[in-house]
């Protein structure tokens, strides 16, 4: 693996750097066994697309050299920002995403001091059970989503579905 990815709707420009981290064994109230983290320097580059009132960036972290043996790893990446703006990681039903249908597996947890969460189920905090638009890139440019886990550290979940909450009950 040589960086990471992180497609998000954020409210600011400029981000150089990004946190990032990669986690075995997550399940409900455990985050499991930390295998790498770090952060590092990242590009911002807009997708074309937004929501919510946000342009939505791809935060891309390069430059890494990690191996991993084969199994299931939980991912995030966030946007280190300047101490104002907002940043939420973007949800998936297509791009990036596993499972069939496609963010529909229940595999996406987050863990946010804010909303009083310790590696929850995403699907408890959102409608439906939602991917997150998040994963790695390989050996040779190409990308390889993750399993669906992203939100790990990203209380920007749980905001989002708030924001869609309010927006639903006007």
């Amino acid at each position: 693996m040589v960086g990471v990815f992180s497609n998000d709707l954020i409210s600011f420009t400029g981000i150089t750097q990004a946190f990032w981290e990669i986690r075995s064994g997550v399940s409900v109230g455990n985050g499991g066994a930390l295998i790498d983290s770090g952060t590092s320097d990242a590009t911002q580059t807009a997708t074309g697309r937004s929501g919510f009132g946000f342009t939505e960036y791809t935060i891309e972290v390069d430059g890494l050299n990690i191996v991993l043996a084969p199994g299931t790893y939980w991912l995030t990446v966030s946007p280190i920002g300047f101490g104002s703006g907002r940043s939420f990681v973007s949800e998936t039903l297509g791009a990036n995403a596993i499972g069939t249908p496609p963010g529909n597996n229940g595999n996406g947890f987050f863990n946010s001091s804010s909303f009083n969460v310790t590696f929850g189920d995403a699907a408890d905090q959102t409608s439906g059970r939602p991917d997150f638009s998040q994963g790695v890139l390989i050996n040779g440019g190409g990308s390889v989503p993750e399993p669906g886990t992203a939100g790990l550290l990203l209380g920007s979940a749980t905001l989002l579905w708030f924001v869609r909450r309010l927006r639903q009950s006007r």
